[in-house]
């Protein structure tokens, strides 16, 4: 299931964290439904769906209802249609592959490389605006410390 998911996310452009979070935003549960979809139609012969649901917190009869989602955007949206056949046609590959298991880790540790570089860039996003005014502040700071500076000089001399 974890290759299967790693496969759909590289393709769609998606990270494995995003696709497990408890969240509806547009094309997560789309990718849902089609990783339920795949695992379905290439699962072991040892799992269930009642697994396969479970895998994201739902229960068999959702894999079921994915599955129609799945056949009803692949019957009429083109993009939708080439993207599921291209993870299918890569999970076929590797499937039919003699290292698959090579292949497959391989694959899961990209996903998460690139998951973990989103994350980095993501937090990279947050805390530039902070950057921009902790040099802002020391700008300030370079500026009062000159005033502070000028302003002794000048006591110094009205001193003398």
């Amino acid at each position: 299931m974890k290759f299967i998911e790693a496969v759909y996310c590289k393709e769609a452009g998606l990270s494995v964290a995003e696709v497990q979070e408890r969240v509806r935003n547009r094309g997560i549960p789309e990718a849902r439904h089609c990783i339920m979809t795949l695992a379905s139609m290439y699962k072991e012969r040892s799992v269930t769906l009642a697994e396969i649901g479970a895998y994201y917190g739902h229960k068999h009869c959702m894999v079921s209802t994915a599955r129609n989602k799945t056949q009803d955007r692949y019957d009429t949206e083109l993009e939708f249609r080439e993207r599921f056949d291209t993870c299918k046609n890569t999970i076929q590959m590797i499937l039919s592959s003699p290292n698959k298991e090579e292949m497959q880790r391989h694959i899961i540790a990209l996903v998460e490389l690139n998951t973990t570089t989103r994350r980095a860039k993501k937090m990279q996003e947050m805390f530039a605006p902070l950057q921009l005014r902790a040099e802002k502040i020391e700008k300030e700071m370079s500026a009062i410390q000159y005033q502070i500076k000028t302003l002794k000089q000048t006591i110094n001399q009205i001193a003398i």
